[in-house]
């Protein structure tokens, strides 16, 4: 026999009533963990490139300054270049580059 979920009302009644069921008044509502914060999500796609793995052979992004990244990335989003860095950059919007650059300028001054 199929699920009661899927009989009453399929995918869209089980995300309704997985959003609007209200906790238990003794459960403890914790935020996403950090992997899932805006700043993770965004710096993500750095390593693909500036990782430890490729720190030989591309510009390594360790030790410098939230504001030296600021420029770069901003430089790149404004100009009209064409190398992979000036498309990526451009995807990003002027809050998402300042975020970028905070979070990686922070990790180059801890490490």
């Amino acid at each position: 026999m199929a699920p009661r979920w899927l009989i009453t009302g399929g995918l869209a009644g089980l995300l309704l009533a997985a959003c609007t069921r209200t906790p238990a008044p003794d459960t403890v509502i914790t935020p996403p963990p950090a992997a899932f914060s805006r700043a993770a999500t965004l710096t993500a796609t750095c390593s693909g490139c500036h990782g430890e793995a490729r720190a030989e052979t591309l510009s390594a992004l360790t030790g410098r300054s939230a504001e030296d990244l600021l420029s770069a990335l901003s430089a790149y989003a404004h100009d009209d270049g064409n190398t992979v860095m000036h498309r990526l950059a451009r995807g990003y919007s002027d809050a998402d580059i300042r975020i970028i650059s905070e979070a990686l300028g922070t990790k180059a001054e801890l490490e």
